[in-house]
Parts: C-alpha cells; sequence; structure tokens
C-alpha cells in the first residue's frame, strides 16, 4: 500500500521583517525567522501527526533562520526522561514513531550541515544536564556524578579535562565546609574540575 503523506504548513507570521525601522523601511530585504521557535514549532506539528514516521522541512529561500538554533531546539523538543519510569508511565514522548527528518532548504545551503551537527551537539549537552538533575541520589550519588565527569572529559578529544580530588585530598586542603557538607552523604565526597581549553588560536 503506499504511504499517506500529508502536506502542514506552519505558521511563520507576517512577511513584515520585523527588522524595518520607524519609517517602514527594511533593513534586510530577507525576513529572519527565530530558529528555536521554529524548531519548537516543527516538532508540535509532527507530533500533532500520531504515527509519523518520515517528514521533510521544505524552508523558502527568501527565509532566514539560525540553522544551529533550529536543530537545538528541534531535538530538545523531543527530550523526555522515562529512565525511572514504570512500564505503564503516562510520561509522552513527543513524535515517537518518528525516525527520519529531512531539510530541503531553496537556494543556497553553505555550511547548513555544519550548524546542523553544532545544534544538535547543543541538545546532547542539554539532554545530559537534564539526566543529571533528574537523576535521583541512589542513582547519581557522588562517585556516579565524577564518573560522569570522566566520560565527559574522555569524550572531547582532548579539549576539556579532568581532576577529581578524593575525601584525602579534600581534608589535606583544608575544605572544611565541603567536608560538612559531604558528611551528610553516604559516598565519599568527589570534588569535580573539568578544565575546557579550546583548540586552535583564541579569538
Amino acid at each position: 500500500m503506499p504511504q499517506i503523506q500529508k502536506i502542514i504548513l506552519v505558521g511563520l507570521g507576517s512577511e513584515k521583517n520585523e527588522s524595518s525601522d520607524d519609517k517602514g523601511e527594511e533593513k534586510n530585504s530577507q525576513p529572519n525567522l527565530s530558529g528555536l521557535k521554529l524548531g519548537a514549532s516543527i516538532v508540535t506539528a509532527i507530533a500533532a501527526e500520531k504515527g509519523t514516521k518520515k517528514a521533510l522541512i521544505i524552508m523558502q529561500s527568501k527565509f532566514e533562520t539560525n540553522y544551529s538554533d533550529l536543530s537545538s531546539s528541534f531535538y530538545s523538543q523531543l527530550y523526555c526522561d522515562v529512565r525511572f519510569k514504570g512500564l505503564k508511565s503516562n510520561a509522552k514522548v513527543s513524535a515517537e514513531d518518528l525516525t527520519t527528518v529531512g531539510l530541503y532548504l531553496e537556494g543556497e545551503s553553505n555550511d547548513v550541515g555544519a550548524r546542523l551537527e553544532s545544534g544538535a551537539s547543543l541538545a546532547k549537552g542539554i539532554y545530559l544536564t537534564k539526566d543529571i538533575v533528574n537523576a535521583p541520589h541512589n542513582v547519581l550519588n557522588s562517585l556516579a556524578l565524577a564518573n560522569t565527569a570522566r566520560r565527559i572529559a574522555k569524550e572531547s578529544g582532548g579539549s576539556i579535562t579532568c581532576q577529581i580530588l578524593g575525601k584525602k585530598e579534600i581534608e589535606a586542603r583544608g575544605m572544611g565546609a565541603f567536608m560538612a557538607v559531604a558528611r551528610g552523604s553516604e559516598t565519599e565526597p568527589q570534588l569535580i574540575h573539568l578544565t575546557y581549553k579550546a583548540k586552535g588560536d583564541i579569538k
């Protein structure tokens, strides 16, 4: 059987350029769309059509947007933490059947792929942050958090280095306030120090 296809028009607001001056004269001939709003709108439109597996987004050439923002917003909208939910969980997963999303751009598309990848990487960082914040203490204690920091450094390709100070090192530095707080934990304290150094010349 042929697959059912639907065309959904996502409202992008007025064609009037928001960068116009008080006299109505346009400073830029192309309307500029918010990538963050557009990414969220795309997910909302897809999620409204239950069972959607593939989607193709067509962007008209007269619109400009930040594709890094679009990508990060799109992936962030798909986040749903079901790690600690039961099988009968009421947690809503947006567009859970979605497997493929394509983006077709009219006109030039220089570096769009790199910007989409950058946005996806930002979304992964947001996912990790939410996972850490949402995890209960019996899952993410001081030791587990230290291991997460080590993994971040390992996966950074050398851009991030990680130093973990244990109980003896913390005591040796006279960090009494830190130790006082740590006494309320079942696991020993871990002082996490992540250092980021950009590759190449700093601009």
